[in-house]
């Protein structure tokens, strides 16, 4: 899970790399099977979320599932012990984190995501992804596909 912001989309590529080496030293199978946007702001709290989805998209694509929007009541069903769907099964960040389990289960998202590992895919720190401020390979050619807020892809 990550949050839509640089800081976050940073750490990822360096956090896999630190699993992968512990993988190995320790003889384990340690992959990447999916990115969830979470606490995903509305579309119009800022460029720098929908830059950050955006970067996320281009550089893992393939693992990122349903976004989950940004709300107390993630935090308050936590505090009470529940999960959200339980929690507040009508809301709309209950049909999100849905939205989400549907995509992990889904077998052709799981085909696509496997696909991606065989083909080299940056989820084991094999690559450095293009720097999420703009800096990279694909800071000229920028297309937001993901949208803060969003319920999906």
């Amino acid at each position: 899970m990550t949050m839509p912001s640089l800081k976050e989309v940073q750490g990822i590529a360096p956090f896999m790399s630190t699993v992968q080496d512990t993988a190995e030293e320790l003889e384990l199978d340690i992959r990447l099977d999916a990115i969830i946007p979470c606490a995903v702001p509305p579309a119009n709290a800022g460029r720098v979320y929908s830059e950050a989805l955006a970067w996320l998209d281009d550089n893992y694509g393939e693992l990122l599932t349903p976004t989950v929007r940004r709300t107390a009541l993630v935090a308050e069903a936590a505090s009470n012990g529940v999960p959200v769907t339980a929690y507040v099964p009508h809301e709309d960040v209950s049909d999100d984190c849905r939205k989400v389990l549907a995509d992990l289960q889904d077998g052709e998202c799981c085909e696509r995501r496997t696909a991606a590992r065989k083909a080299g895919h940056p989820d084991h720190g094999q690559h450095q992804p293009a720097d999420p401020r703009g800096h990279g390979r694909h800071a000229a050619a920028r297309r937001p596909r993901l949208h803060a807020g969003a319920t999906g892809r």
